[in-house]
Parts: C-alpha cells; structure tokens; sequence
C-alpha cells in the first residue's frame, strides 16, 4: 500500500500500481500538446496577470529609445543633418521610473498568480483531462494568492541572502587587498570576474531546485517553507535531467520569440524612415506583438514546469498519480 499526500492535507492510501516513465521526447511533446490543445485560457491567463504591464513596460522603453536615441535606417538617414536629440530630463526620468515600478510589480505580485494559473490549467489537462476556462485559472490564482506570494517573496528573500554573504565574502578580501596593494581597479575588476563566477553556476542550481515550486503549491496545498523543500526534494538527483530540459524548451521558446522581435525592431525602423510623424502608431503595434511574445515564452515554461512535476512524482514516488488525484477529486465532489 502506497500513502500520498492529496488536496488539503488529506492523505489516501491505494495499492501502488506503477506508471511508465515518460521518455524525453514524450514531455517535450506532451509540453507542446498541452500548449496547443489549452492555447486561449493559457495565453488569456497569462496577458491579463502579467502582459498589460508588460505593454506598457515596452511601449515605455520604445518611446524612451525614441526620445533618447530616435530609430533610423543607418542608409537611408531620415533625421536631418543638423538635428539634436533633446537632453535626457524630467519626462525620460518619468517614463524610467514607471518602467522599473511595471517590472517591481509585475514579477513581485503578478509573476506568481500567473505561473499558479498556467500549473493549474496544466495538471488540470494531464490528470483529468479537464478543459480549464480563463475564468476558473483566474480564480483558483486568486484563492491560492496568499500562499503563492508569501512562498515566493520567502524563496526570493533566501536567495537574496545568500547573494548578499557570497558578496561580503567575496568584495571584503578583495577590497583588503586593494587596500595594501594599492591597485583598486584591478581588484575591483578582480572581485567582480570571482563573484560572478560563483553566483551563476548557484544561481542556476537554486532555480533549478525550486522549478517545481508553483506546481508544488497549487496541487499539494502546500506553500511556504514545506513548498520549498517539496519542490527540492523532488528535483534532488534531477538537477542535469530538469536543465536539459528547460534548456531544450527555453532555446526554441526564445529562438522563435527572438527572431519575431528582431524582425519587428527591423520594421520599426523602415517605418521610422519613412515617416516620424506616426511612429507612435508603429510602436503601440511592435509593443503589443512583443508583449504577446512574452506571454507565449511564459506559458510555455510554465507548462514544462507542470509537466515535469507530474513526471518527477512518477519517478520519485512510483505511484498511478491519475488514480489518486482522480479519487481526491471524487472526494472533493462528494462522489467518494
């Protein structure tokens, strides 16, 4: 007999009936199935938590690139010879300052209530095969926010802290050193290359470790310090595995997002050159397409994430989850 741990605490037990593991090119596929099958509520989940600010924020920084640097075609040159780009005042100052709040606030507090949306629309499709509207993601994010927050602003306050002791270990010998030798820049330089050096290789690991954090909290009903070890002990010994796959699926999100939004900034500037009097028609247009693009990027790796949360408890725990998330949700229903 097999004890798992089901919605609100509960826990069921059942005869343990082992699942195949699913192979690589199955999760790859079953993360792209899941994206096309569930494309509208998982796009609309994400535009309406995150992508407004996200307009915004690049409607912001086109407008800002164009009063600070205006867009031209290097050939053609359609800004006159004796033009002068105005200094960077209170209005730039402005438009910086609401760029940086759209971001503060949108990966602070919208971030999570998104990537509980997409876990939810997700396992939702995987387990019960159940068809999850943009309304019902909307509201199981709201009924989760609480817990989704303050677990994320507890995993971001940790990291921070470890930043925080790597950089006091890292600059205060350096900065001793350049004290006796004399020689600040190098030093600095020096402290700079190590630090990075060590924050990278970490920093990717701890992200990797809590990759399944969201999907931990929305089916387990689990958050805070109890989601933080859920999601470390399911990811221990899969750390390689999980970036392979994050790698894969991240390089042909941001390939394809990449070169869209190449090709925009591209035709941005051929309108530029043609006529400066309705550029900010041209860029309410590129703003729109690149935040459209940012949203696709961020529900497909949240898919992936959910995907591989599922995979990882067949692996770890060998149990048919189908078979106890099916019984819980009879239970939920009154039908058990």
């Amino acid at each position: 007999m097999k004890q798992l741990k089901m919605e609100g605490g509960e826990s069921l037990e059942h005869e343990a009936s082992p699942l195949r593991r699913w192979g690589f090119l199955e999760i790859i596929d079953g993360t792209f199935q899941v994206f096309r099958t569930r494309f509208v509520p998982l796009f609309f989940s994400v535009f309406l938590l995150i992508g407004l600010f996200q307009f915004v924020f690049n409607l912001l920084n086109l407008q800002l690139s164009e009063t600070l640097e205006p867009l031209s075609d290097p050939f053609l040159d359609p800004m006159p010879a004796d033009a002068s780009l105005e200094p960077f005042g209170w209005g730039e100052a402005v438009l910086m300052a609401l760029m940086t709040g759209g971001v503060l606030v949108t990966y602070i507090f919208l971030y999570p209530l998104m990537r509980v949306a997409v876990s939810w629309i997700t396992v939702r499709n995987l387990i019960e095969e159940q068809a999850v509207t943009t309304g019902e993601a909307l509201k199981r994010a709201w009924k989760t926010a609480t817990s989704a927050l303050l677990t994320h602003w507890l995993a971001g306050a940790i990291v921070l802290g470890g930043l925080v002791v790597i950089a006091a270990l890292v600059f205060l010998p350096f900065s001793l050193l350049g004290i006796i030798a004399g020689e600040w820049v190098v030093t600095l330089i020096l402290s700079g290359i190590v630090f990075l050096l060590l924050i990278l290789p970490l920093l990717l690991w701890v992200l990797i470790r809590l990759s399944l954090l969201f999907p931990v909290i929305v089916e387990e009903q689990t958050s805070y310090f109890a989601a933080l070890k859920r999601s470390w002990s399911l990811t221990r010994r899969s750390f390689w595995r999980l970036f392979a796959f994050f790698l894969f699926v991240g390089t042909i999100l941001f390939g394809v997002t990449g070169i869209m939004g190449v090709v925009l900034q591209l035709l941005l500037m051929w309108w530029a050159s043609i006529d400066w009097t309705y550029l900010w028609i041209g860029n309410i247009i590129v703003a729109l397409v690149l935040t459209g693009l940012t949203c696709l990027l961020e529900a497909g790796l949240g898919v992936l994430a959910t995907v591989l949360y599922v995979d990882q408890r067949i692996r770890l725990e060998g149990v048919d989850l189908e078979l106890a998330f099916r019984i819980s949700a009879g239970k939920e229903d009154g039908r058990v």
